[in-house]
């Protein structure tokens, strides 16, 4: 972000006004800030001096649209996941379905219902399409 940028230049030159800044920015090529930085940030008293409080809030800004940001990204891999495991699940379940000779679907529902430590549930059965008379037409 060019106003944190600006603000940590701002630090590392020790707390230069306004007008030193801009010319520190014109004739030191190696610093990563434009003057528009510069001015980015809440000058008070003619330039002399920053609004610790506005830019506080200002830098608070930033960092809650960074979250949003990271928390949205997070959301939409969380989907994807969700959705890619559901189609694992659903293969799983296909596979299941077609080892036990294609059982009707509340065959599988009982076998679910009464074997312990299976991995399948009542939920990744019905991720299968079943005709009215219980059949998968997953085939």
């Amino acid at each position: 972000e060019p106003l944190e940028r600006a603000y940590r230049w701002y630090t590392r030159l020790q707390g230069p006004r306004q007008e030193t800044m801009h010319t520190v920015v014109m004739e030191s090529p190696g610093i990563d800030i434009s003057k528009a930085d510069v001015d980015l940030l809440p000058w008070i008293k003619k330039g002399r001096l920053l609004d610790f409080s506005k830019l506080g809030e200002m830098l608070e800004e930033i960092e809650a649209k960074r979250k949003d940001k990271l928390l949205n990204r997070k959301k939409a891999n969380d989907d994807e996941d969700e959705s890619r495991s559901k189609e694992e699940r659903r293969r799983e379940a296909l596979q299941w379905y077609k080892s036990l000779k294609t059982p009707k679907k509340e065959t599988m529902y009982c076998l679910v219902d009464e074997t312990i430590g299976m991995k399948m549930e009542k939920a990744d059965i019905d991720l299968l399409s079943w005709d009215k008379s219980g059949l998968c037409v997953n085939e």
